[in-house]
């Protein structure tokens, strides 16, 4: 197999399962997997060895461990989904230019396979996220103290702030928390400890719209349309379709 084969297989598996948004790990295949390959790199120079004197040598091997922290993060977002002993060894094996275990045809075929079930699954998630989704801006905008815009947007002022209003092209200084509708906490300036600075025409559509809302001192919560958020595309921690809920304070106009 040619090395532009090989680097085709090896990219068009990485956007495959680079696309699930698993975030599971396992480090009990981790610990398989690296004794699986230490007969293979038994001769590969150490950090501590005296060997890598060379520039050459040193960005061998910085490559060879940037590419193998890549290839973990794409079997660690995969894992219920990939045998990392057998991935690691086929790429061992394409590297060495050694006899594979599958034709060209067949690892095409694997690929589209998978490729095909991952947008099958995806697409179900999303038709389950929307519906989800539509029901519960329904059921909110009844609730006391909600508001819905012309655009869908739903806030509820919890704290009224007495400061200025931002415009779209300032930069504003908020603490920020978001939750998917089931709860799950997606993120969160205050689990941070540091509350965020950005430009407030640079971030999602509900964003932009609910803090210019808000004035200066002023907390509100928002529910947010996954059209004014990450639509059919997602996020690694945001399934497709999701309505985002936000509890937001405006610190500062910058």
């Amino acid at each position: 197999m040619s090395l532009r084969t090989s680097t085709l297989i090896l990219f068009t598996a990485l956007l495959i399962v680079g696309c699930n948004q698993a975030t599971s790990t396992s480090a009990e295949a981790a610990d398989t997997t690296a004794a699986a390959a230490t007969n293979e790199t038994a001769n590969m120079p150490t950090a501590a060895d005296s060997s890598l004197s060379s520039d050459k040598e040193k960005f061998s091997y910085a490559l060879g461990v940037a590419l193998s922290n890549q290839l973990k993060q794409v079997l660690d977002a995969n894992s219920e989904n990939i045998d990392r002993t057998i991935a690691v060894g086929a790429l061992i094996d394409s590297v060495n230019d050694k006899d594979l275990k599958m034709s060209e045809e067949e690892i095409q075929t694997a690929l589209n396979a998978e490729r095909t079930r991952q947008e099958a699954e995806a697409n179900e998630i999303a038709g389950k996220m929307a519906e989800a989704g539509t029901a519960f801006l329904a059921q909110n905008k009844t609730q006391d103290g909600w508001t819905e815009t012309g655009s869908g947007l739903q806030y509820k002022t919890v704290t009224e702030g007495t400061g200025p209003s931002p415009t779209a092209d300032q930069t504003v200084k908020v603490h920020y928390a978001g939750t998917l509708i089931d709860g799950t906490q997606f993120d969160s300036s205050y689990e941070r400890g540091e509350p965020v600075e950005f430009p407030l025409n640079g971030v999602i559509p509900g964003w932009t719209e609910g803090v210019q809302l808000m004035k200066v001192g002023g907390k509100t919560e928002f529910a947010i349309p996954s059209e004014l958020a990450y639509g059919p595309q997602g996020r690694p921690s945001i399934p497709p379709n999701s309505v985002l809920l936000f509890t937001v304070e405006l610190l500062e106009i910058k």
